[in-house]
């Protein structure tokens, strides 16, 4: 299973629209243990987490803490996510990639 795989599956299996998660419980649960030592750029779960964050799937409640506003549709590819997060002009081209409220 590749760490977006478990992401998804972590966002859409493991828990329900509105429930808060923690960035330190996301992470041990994608690592499946402690997270290992990162640049200062972050962890790939940081990275995935990030873009959830900047598409509206995941609202920040406070450091550290993230509210699920929308699970992720199962076709969605973590290219498809990169490109829809920093792709300046993905207005354009949004596809739907929320599930549910």
């Amino acid at each position: 299973m590749t760490m977006w795989e478990r992401m998804k599956r972590y966002i859409n299996v493991k828990h329900q629209i509105g429930d808060i998660i923690t960035r330190q419980e996301m992470l041990h649960y994608l690592y499946q243990g402690p997270p290992p030592k990162t640049s200062s750029y972050g962890t790939t779960g940081d990275k995935y987490k990030r873009c959830l964050s900047k598409l509206g799937i995941l609202e920040t409640v406070k450091r550290g803490q993230y509210k699920i506003l929308y699970h992720i549709k199962d076709t969605v590819t973590s290219t498809q996510i990169k490109e829809l997060t920093y792709n300046e002009n993905w207005k354009q081209w949004f596809i739907d990639i929320k599930v549910g409220e």
